[in-house]
């Protein structure tokens, strides 16, 4: 796998369900309750994402993981970096460009064209169409089976991962 991959998508909930989908399986447990688990979101009025909430991210990921092989990071409508100065998207470039060793990082865009370019040429960008997934159906698209489906061991399982990123 990649180390930062940029999701895509016009929902912002189904690119958020995606990323913490994809945080609970590399975890193998609920992301917002397992401690090598670490997300940014706007805040404030403005809803912009601080070069504060960036560097405070920042130290969470250099430190090692606590209990899972990997550190697992999501920065939720990451285009709020670049709101204004875009003082937040350049403290995060150093970070796209050298990433802490055993760290996944996660970006959900709605809004991909006002991420700096520095920033999407640094990850492994996905662009997801959510119209056809109905989020009641009973069935799952064939990409969401491949994804979950059994594999006998890690490697495996990272490949057969892998190949389902590239198709």
């Amino acid at each position: 796998m990649g180390h930062s991959y940029l999701l895509t998508g016009d929902r912002a909930e189904s690119l958020e369900n995606l990323a913490l989908g994809l945080a609970g399986q590399v975890l193998d447990a609920a992301p917002q309750e397992h401690p090598d688990f670490h997300s940014v979101r706007p805040e404030s009025k403005s809803r912009h994402i601080t070069v504060e909430q960036i560097r405070e991210l920042e130290r969470e990921l250099y430190l090692r993981p606590y209990s899972a092989p990997l550190k697992v990071a999501v920065i939720f409508d990451a285009e709020r970096m670049c709101l204004g100065s875009a003082s937040a998207a350049n403290a995060f470039l150093k970070t796209l460009e050298e990433p802490p060793a055993h760290t996944l990082i996660l970006l959900t865009s709605g809004r991909p064209a006002m991420l700096l370019p520095t920033i999407i040429s640094r990850c492994l960008r996905l662009d997801l169409g959510f119209e056809d997934i109905d989020a009641g159906a009973a069935h799952e698209p064939e990409w969401i089976r491949a994804w979950y489906a059994r594999q006998p061991n890690p490697a495996l399982r990272a490949y057969a991962r892998a190949q389902v990123l590239h198709e």
